[in-house]
């Protein structure tokens, strides 16, 4: 039998075609319906992928975003999505995904009353949030009683790297356990640990998918425009901080330089005025040296003139 290395369950190209097929229901099915299961929300009895095809000419394009659009049998539409790494932006990218598949319900002059809850699920190999819990739900709620405003908006985020050590819920685990697989042992163990039909479909069609010449051609197409992509991404954060660091370094060495010369300002006019007054007392030392710049040169031009002590700083 040919040797084949499997593919990685958490590549956006593998992910589409395991849980975006149209003649696998039940996979997107039981996944959604795992995750719900943690935050007590009632189980989907049908989801229907809206976007099941898979156009290989956009694969190599870098950024490219392969999402799986679906609605569950209310027709309440749903966005899935995997992200690999943390680009410090999927909290306002993934609300900007979720309201336009919400803005996509209603053409121009229909009713408000028609709009459906929209539910958007975050698969993320990374740590999003401070919080060790790694599932994460959010909606529109009141900020003091947490009132829900209405079930319209719903955000899931789901946090692999967290799940090690935690029992969140054992179907769900299971499913995370896919998505870590690497080896065709790790698919057995995990097929004898669990008794899902869905996932035993998945894992059927991850490894017909790594034994495919053809399937392989474009998984390694989109695994490399990923890396690019990736390795992009990184580049430019780090020529920000770069960047951040020498102009916060010359910002520094400026507001040194500008505190400088004000203390020097400062210094001389308290030389001065106690040449003129004797020795200043506490309280004209402080009132000397909060004076902003503008008044250290208007009591420079005053102290020849002045009188007193008390009046020149009055």
């Amino acid at each position: 039998m040919m040797q084949y290395t499997l593919f990685d369950p958490k590549n956006d190209f593998v992910f589409k075609r395991v849980f975006g097929s149209s003649r696998h229901p039940l996979v997107l099915l039981d996944l959604i319906n795992a995750i719900l299961e943690v935050f007590n929300e009632p189980a989907l009895e049908t989801v229907t992928v809206l976007n099941p095809a898979l156009d290989p000419r956009y694969l190599g394009q870098k950024g490219s975003v392969l999402d799986i659009r679906a609605e569950s049998g209310q027709a309440e539409p749903i966005n899935l999505e995997i992200q690999l790494i943390d680009q410090h932006n999927w909290e306002k990218r993934s609300l900007f995904y979720w309201s336009r598949l919400f803005d996509e319900q209603l053409n121009q002059g229909e009713d408000y009353l028609k709009i459906k809850p929209t539910l958007s699920i975050s698969l993320l190999n990374y740590k999003l949030f401070d919080r060790q819990r790694p599932c994460s739900l959010y909606e529109v709620r009141e900020c003091q009683d947490h009132e829900r405003l209405c079930d319209l908006l719903r955000m899931i985020f789901i946090e692999f790297p967290k799940f090690e050590g935690h029992g969140v819920s054992s179907r769900l685990e299971h499913w995370v356990q896919f998505f870590n697989v690497k080896t065709d042992e790790d698919l057995k163990k995990l097929l004898c640990s669990c008794g899902s039909e869905a996932i035993r479909e998945a894992c059927d069609m991850l490894t017909n998918m790594s034994r495919d010449p053809k399937q392989r051609e474009w998984y390694e197409v989109r695994r490399r425009s990923m890396l690019d992509y990736n390795t992009n991404i990184r580049g430019a954060m780090e020529k920000g901080r770069e960047k951040g660091k020498e102009e916060g370094k010359e910002e520094g060495r400026e507001e040194g330089r500008e505190e400088g010369r004000e203390e020097g300002q400062v210094n001389l006019l308290i030389e001065l005025a106690s040449t003129k007054f004797g020795t200043l007392p506490d309280w004209a030392l402080t009132v000397i040296k909060s004076v902003s710049e503008e008044n250290i040169h208007r009591l420079a031009k005053s102290l020849l003139t002045a009188e007193s002590l008390e009046a020149w700083l009055r």
